[in-house]
């Protein structure tokens, strides 16, 4: 009976999803509009303003969009196919414009530098077109589309030899194609903000996560991998996470994640993602020539020994700081237990600042992981539930990137945490709390010997974790 309830829940929420998740765009269809800045112009455009789509499906009579994100190793290995296009064909009648996403600007300049491609790419940062044109994004797709707009064929995940692909795209589209000099239709072309149908500018993503968990329990206080209590018996557990965004002109975007799960909400204090409300959370965030504001709930990821979640026994439970194996003294109460994903990055709500160029890269961000706990006196003792002071972290992250096909790296971090103690007054308890506070500083290289080849690491000058009214216990 359990198992129907859950299900009928879960399903009117997946068809919610499939309705509004986009889908490819096949042959025939208009291309969506977009307007990217330039990240590389390749002789043709500037670097750093916006070009949209009509400007440029209007210079050529077929242009070539190549998506592709820089996270992905064999979309840097098939860019370079589509070099060998564009210095074959390209120019005059035919276009090739590279659309890249990645989080990271100088991870996609590395993709770029490494494959060796010439032609203007622009930066899709969230990844917003590459879903409107492929269904998702994080994958390789190659567009063909005329200058009205009309997209005349598509290779999705085409593999490595991407030269030949797309001769057979440009010469299927020529055999039945006569080079149309007229004016683009009008009426397609919208900029962002302009209206097109109510969910035309939003961007859709998310992920389920369904875990059968089977439990024969003997004693109490068993814990499952992401920090929630585990009782005897069958469980069926779910997790949606449904993300919006809109971009609001140029600079503004602003969305929001909608979390939708039967799980403790206990799951939220152990990582990787810490929210105040376990129905989600909400962002804004201002961009503007390579500098970033955000605020509400982000992502953000540093290094393996400050802040990058790794294996329970050998995890840095505080930024940096393993303290002792089952005290778990942590980030000041930061638990990175999941072993389920190991992923570098966590989600905190606060505000992050940062600055990407082609060659450096700065991050600082602050963030509270854990709010204030202040219980009554009496449900502390006995309720099994802990008041807790406000739990904030806090970092800085300063990245630079030489030139070249296989460039040099250094890395500058820092992150620490603290316990405010002014959040909860501990006078009426008749003892102060627990407190923790931890800094770590550390720095990163990598230097290339060959093009196969290269040396890097990671060296903590400094890790120091403090704490008062701790028991003999955690002296």
């Amino acid at each position: 009976m359990r198992f129907i309830k859950v299900l009928s829940c879960f399903i009117p929420f997946l068809m919610i999803w499939i309705s509004y998740a986009p889908a490819a765009v096949y042959p025939g269809a208009r291309a969506p509009g977009f307007e990217l800045p330039v990240i590389q112009g390749g002789g043709i455009f500037k670097e750093g303003e916006f070009f949209n789509a009509e400007s440029i499906f209007n210079r050529h009579s077929i242009s070539f969009l190549v998506l592709w994100d820089s996270g992905c190793p064999h979309c840097v290995e098939s860019l370079a196919g589509c070099e060998q296009f564009n210095r074959s064909l390209g120019g005059g009648k035919i276009g090739i414009t590279g659309i890249s996403s990645g989080r990271s600007r100088m991870k996609v300049m590395e993709g770029i530098e490494l494959s060796g491609v010439s032609f203007p790419q622009l930066y899709d940062q969230d990844g917003a077109v590459a879903s409107d044109y492929s269904g998702i994004a994080g994958g390789f797709s190659i567009f063909a589309v005329d200058r009205n707009g009309i997209v005349l064929d598509r290779a999705l995940e085409p593999g490595l030899e991407t030269e030949s692909v797309m001769m057979g795209m440009y010469t299927a589209a020529v055999s039945g194609f006569e080079d149309n000099t007229a004016e683009p239709a009008g009426g397609y072309y919208r900029a962002p903000g302009m209206a097109g149908g109510p969910m035309t500018d939003f961007n859709f993503s998310g992920d389920v996560r369904i875990r059968f968990l089977s439990a024969d329990l003997q004693g109490e206080g068993a814990l499952g991998p992401y920090g929630e209590e585990i009782q005897a018996g069958n469980e069926l557990l779910r997790r949606i996470n449904l993300r919006i965004s809109r971009s609001i002109g140029r600079y503004i975007t602003a969305g929001g994640l909608l979390r939708i799960s039967n799980e403790d909400p206990e799951v939220l204090e152990y990582g990787p993602e810490y929210f105040d409300n376990e129905w989600g959370s909400v962002f804004a965030r201002y961009s503007r020539s390579g500098f970033s504001l955000r605020a509400g709930y982000y992502p953000v990821y540093m290094t393996p020994l400050t802040m990058m979640r790794w294996d329970w026994n050998d995890n840095p439970k505080t930024g940096g700081s393993s303290g002792c194996a089952s005290c778990g003294a942590g980030s000041s109460g930061l638990f990175f237990r999941t072993l389920e994903e190991l992923g570098p990055e966590l989600i905190f709500e606060g505000g992050k600042f940062s600055y990407q160029s082609n060659r450096a890269e700065l991050d600082i961000f602050y963030g509270i992981p854990r709010r204030a706990r202040d219980l009554d006196p009496y449900e502390a003792l006995y309720g099994g539930t802990e008041a807790a002071y406000s739990l904030e972290t806090y970092g800085l992250s300063f990245r630079l990137q030489g030139e070249g096909s296989f460039p040099w790296k250094l890395g500058f971090h820092f992150a620490g945490s603290r316990e405010d103690e002014r959040t909860v007054d501990t006078d009426p308890y008749g003892h102060p709390f627990r407190k923790y506070d931890s800094q770590i500083y550390s720095v990163t290289a990598k230097l290339p010997i060959t093009g196969a080849v290269s040396v890097g690491g990671e060296f903590v000058p400094l890790s120091r974790t403090e704490g008062d009214n701790l028991g003999l216990d955690y002296r």
